[in-house]
């Protein structure tokens, strides 16, 4: 597609009308090593429908999108106007490379499909439901799907991504603001809203939840398995503070939201995350009291280790670790180790697990062998600040090279 020597603009749909193979996909892309045609190309008003399996949309120019999909409207419904959208046809081996997408109702829609990959976007500006949409994916094992190295900045209403079964989500940054864009409103948006298994959410940057970071609503998978969420840094800065929209901000939340129990939580794994500056609601939370039904539910294989919840946790009301009791759980159920909990004050931070509310101090003396209460040295911190590099200072004696060994 020629964007002109600087932009071109389309105001017609594009409708792919054939699939390639595993091997061989149609490739739609710009030619840019071609001065005369690398400019940006803007689909304005107009969508791209794709129903196609093995079809690849490529819209980088020298590592930059040259691809720009915008004024996709619909006041009257929230789930309608949709950048690029498959219209609920699973397809296979769709890939989405360096488009941007800005003042559309929704982003990409890729539900019920598999082997997908979306990557190197940019989304501003989505007013209705969703960015990425690929709820009832499937993938009976890891990284079958892949959403990477996007960016979101999302306002009050959509979610950004809403996932399903086999999705890795890495190497993004997650944004909320809060400046009214949306057309629909009365939404919680949540930063990732999952409910399938095989996922894995790691190596993201999570700022300003408006509602919840990661949102595991346990409504359609009553024995969520193999979740892992590690490495990723959930914080809140100025911006979020002084524009308060949501009264409870959970960086990663677990419930169901309809009657019925859960059954139970096997391999889950919650490791080697910063949690900063969220000292007023459950940084994280498995069950509260918006679960319509938690049920007594079983938990294997479960693990939550090497987490720093630094400044959260400020109360027993609002603790930085929420796990919610349960009959069927046993000692076993649930593993921790090496967390850090540390909030300033002179009883310093709280959790609540299967449903004991009480110090970090306390649990970390029963409990955690190598967990720490004590103050992290980061090599730049100031409460909600924006500007924060949460790596660990070189003179760190609190939590460098304390974490327990995960190599396994």
């Amino acid at each position: 597609i020629s964007g002109g020597s600087t932009s071109k603009t389309y105001t017609s749909t594009l409708a792919i009308g054939a699939s390639g193979s595993s091997g061989s996909p149609i490739t739609i892309k710009l030619d840019a090593a071609n001065s005369a045609h690398n400019g940006t190309v803007i689909l304005s008003s107009s969508s791209i429908i794709l129903q196609k399996n093995y079809v690849t949309i490529d819209g980088s120019v020298n590592g930059a999108s040259h691809l720009m999909i915008t004024n996709i409207y619909n006041s009257g419904d929230k789930d309608a106007g949709r950048a690029v959208d498959n219209g609920g046809t699973a397809t296979t081996g769709v890939k989405l490379y360096y488009l941007t997408i800005v003042w559309c109702n929704n982003g990409i829609g890729l539900s019920s499909s598999t082997a997908f990959e979306i990557a190197h976007c940019n989304f501003t500006h989505i007013l209705g439901d969703s960015a990425v949409m690929t709820i009832m994916s499937s993938g009976a094992t890891f990284g079958v799907n892949l959403i990477y190295s996007n960016s979101f900045a999302s306002d009050w209403g959509p979610d950004k991504i809403q996932c399903g079964d086999g999705t890795s989500i890495y190497g993004n940054t997650f944004r909320g603001t809060t400046s009214g864009d949306p057309i629909v409103t009365g939404q919680h948006p949540d930063g990732v809203q999952c409910a399938g298994n095989y996922l894995k959410i790691y190596n993201n940057e999570l700022i300003n939840c408006l509602d919840s970071d990661i949102d595991f609503d346990c409504w359609a998978n009553t024995s969520p398995h193999d979740i892992w969420i590690y490495n990723n840094v959930f914080r809140i800065d100025t911006g979020r503070i002084a524009s308060s929209i949501d009264a409870y901000p959970d960086y990663i939340r677990v419930y169901k939201s309809t009657s019925g129990s859960i059954s139970s939580f096997t391999n889950w794994k919650i490791c080697n995350n910063t949690f900063v500056d969220n000292p007023n609601w459950d940084a994280v939370s498995f069950g509260y009291y918006f679960t319509s039904d938690w049920g007594s539910p079983t938990g294997t294989g479960n693990e939550i280790k090497n987490n720093l919840f630094y400044n959260c946790g400020s109360s027993s009301s609002f603790p930085a670790l929420l796990i919610q009791q349960s009959s069927g759980f046993t000692s076993g159920s649930w593993a921790l180790d090496g967390n850090l909990y540390y909030y300033p004050s002179s009883a310093g931070a709280y959790v609540a697990i299967n449903g004991s509310a009480q110090t970090a101090s306390s649990w970390v003396a029963a409990n955690e062998p190598h967990g720490k209460t004590s103050a992290v040295a980061f090599v730049s911190y100031t409460p909600f600040s924006p500007n924060n590099d949460f790596h660990l200072s070189s003179t760190d004696t609190a939590a460098r090279g304390a974490g327990v060994n995960l190599s396994g």
